[in-house]
């Protein structure tokens, strides 16, 4: 996997997130580890929108993520449009449990792709 330039974040005060991303084929993969809320939704935002720019076709793999408030959740929405007008596919790569949960309950697990391993 080729790392992206710019594509790894852990701010201070935002010590329980963090966002990396690489390019493998066509396929661009970012992961997410820990709380995705109002505090880290613009860091994911911004390493997103780096990412449609290299592809748009995105794996998210969000096994790690640790929380998900409406913030986070508004992220995913705008950078699986965004994929999708690009011409390409955000999937999410298995949702913790506690997203998976929050997917579920707004919907959102019937709208956005989510799938157990990395499409080829």
């Amino acid at each position: 996997m080729t790392v992206l330039p710019g594509a790894s974040a852990d701010d201070a005060g935002k010590d329980r997130f963090t966002v990396s991303a690489g390019l493998r084929g066509r396929w661009v993969t970012v992961e997410v580890v820990g709380d995705l809320d109002m505090a880290s939704a613009e860091t994911l935002h911004d390493r997103l929108s780096d990412a449609v720019q290299t592809s748009p076709w995105i794996v998210l793999d969000a096994s790690r993520v640790t929380f998900c408030d409406s913030s986070g959740l508004n992220v995913l929405i705008r950078a699986w449009r965004t994929a999708e007008r690009a011409g390409g596919r955000l999937v999410v790569l298995r949702p913790s449990v506690h997203l998976h949960r929050v997917l579920q309950l707004t919907g959102l697990d019937q709208r956005l792709p989510i799938a157990d391993t990395p499409p080829e």
